[in-house]
């Protein structure tokens, strides 16, 4: 998998892309702050459905399933919390993974959902000021994986949803 992973990355840097090397996946910057992932990985069988990557970060490799990644967000009824989180991710420059942000809101709002933006961004900002510090996020695909998230990032995170949830207006808060 190791080299699956360099290889990829080796040939995207050879097309003329700028690349980083991310925990399982290759980063290529986009425009305005924005990037697209290139995930290296292995199908475990001819669904594609599971696959083992690369934890570029260890060494070592993790079995998951990006399409059951995909499915949780969209089967949770929040794509469009987890939108309007990225953007607020990006405007206020966190360093929190696609990943472990679509994986705490559809835990913030699990059984929670009011079918109101404002109301549900609102809970997301109360559930991170609340549980972000200490909580355990698994990979929907596969509960032997902790998706991990550095101390630091908990601790800005908090900082920023406590700020945000003193604010008087969105437009504040998200731009």
């Amino acid at each position: 998998m190791r080299d699956i992973f360099y290889g990829v990355q080796n040939v995207l840097t050879n097309a003329g892309y700028k690349t980083k090397a991310k925990n399982v996946a290759v980063r290529l910057p986009y425009q305005s702050g924005f990037h697209i992932d290139v995930v290296p990985a292995r199908a475990q069988d001819e669904t594609f459905y599971k696959a083992t990557v690369f934890k570029s970060e260890e060494g070592g490799t993790r079995q998951t399933s990006i399409k059951a990644h995909i499915d949780s967000v969209r089967d949770s009824g929040v794509r469009d919390v987890v939108k309007i989180m990225k953007l607020w991710r990006l405007r206020h420059e966190l360093a929190w993974s696609s990943f472990a942000l679509e994986q705490t809101v559809c835990r913030a709002l699990q059984d929670k959902r009011t079918g109101d933006l404002g109301t549900d961004v609102w809970n997301v900002f109360i559930f991170i000021q609340g549980q972000i510090k200490s909580i355990v996020l698994k990979d929907p695909a596969n509960s032997n994986n902790v998706i991990e998230m550095d101390v630091l990032i908990r601790l800005q995170l908090l900082q920023k949803a406590t700020a945000c949830l003193g604010m008087a207006n969105w437009a504040t808060i998200v731009w």
